[in-house]
């Protein structure tokens, strides 16, 4: 099978929230934080390794050329617009074959750089950058600024919808600030912040899987904003009643999506 488009001049943002929303419901989440390393005990084609993994069991001492390569974009004028050139993680499909090769930077030694940067790789996965373009997708040779830009900004998007799904947040008393959002997300301070603004300052849509989620996170939710049953983080959440209204067909599991999403099934 032939490679069937070109890269979009535009992001797809719709299309990254329904692809983390999938995923979620693929690995049966139903708590806040997402653990991203989940992926692999649903997904075995994906390849989760660290940087000193592979230095240590292969006789390469630099894999991938990532201090190589960050040394020479931190100079760099090639892509100008873009925030940061800094080489944190790396998936390779491998040729050939369904399989992935993710390999992070284990010695950044910051949790929620690392967890935000595998949920970053999964977006390229899910998202379908490795197979559904003419050119090689997610590595800067042969992409234009705007091509490499519009593929890193839908990968953000996804992994902004899958660490931190509005559709859960605005349920939860304690996300109603920054500083909420990041303690039970487990992101950056940036991130909670933009997440924050993204909740009021964004216009209403209805994405597919919203109503799984809300099912599959109803006791969570409870959990969390029920403080005569639990306490967040040692810290009680002010008592509140709500009711989450379900809606749409259970789609969600790993057998659904192998067989509806081509770039993570074996044709």
């Amino acid at each position: 099978m032939s490679r069937r488009k070109t890269i979009p001049s535009k992001p797809r943002f719709s299309l990254a929230v329904c692809r983390a929303y999938e995923v979620l419901a693929a690995i049966d989440a139903s708590e806040l934080p997402i653990d991203p390393f989940r992926i692999i005990e649903h997904f075995p084609e994906i390849k989760i390794v660290t940087y000193t993994e592979l230095r240590d069991n292969t006789d390469c001492r630099d894999p991938f050329d990532f201090d190589a390569r960050n040394a020479r974009y931190i100079v760099s004028e090639e892509f100008p617009n873009i925030v940061s050139h800094r080489i944190d993680a790396e998936t390779h499909r491998i040729r050939g074959d369904i399989d992935y090769l993710m390999v992070y930077d284990d010695r950044i030694k910051n949790e929620q750089r690392i967890r935000w940067t595998i949920a970053h790789e999964l977006g390229h996965i899910f998202i379908g950058h490795f197979v559904d373009f003419d050119k090689t997708a997610t590595t800067r040779g042969g992409l234009s600024e705007n091509e490499y830009g519009v593929l890193e900004v839908e990968a953000h998007y996804f992994a902004a919808a899958f660490l931190t799904p509005m559709i859960i947040l605005k349920k939860i008393r304690a996300c109603r600030i920054p500083e909420g959002i990041q303690e039970i997300c487990n992101v950056s301070g940036d991130a909670a912040y933009k997440r924050y603004q993204e909740l009021y300052k964004l216009p209403i849509r209805s994405y597919s899987g919203e109503g799984l989620l809300n099912r599959n996170f109803y006791n969570y939710m409870r959990k969390v904003n029920n403080p005569d049953q639990t306490k967040y983080s040692g810290e009680t959440i002010a008592k509140t009643r709500w009711i989450v209204l379900c809606d749409g067909m259970p789609f969600g599991s790993s057998k659904y999506f192998r067989k509806n999403f081509s770039c993570v099934s074996a044709k």
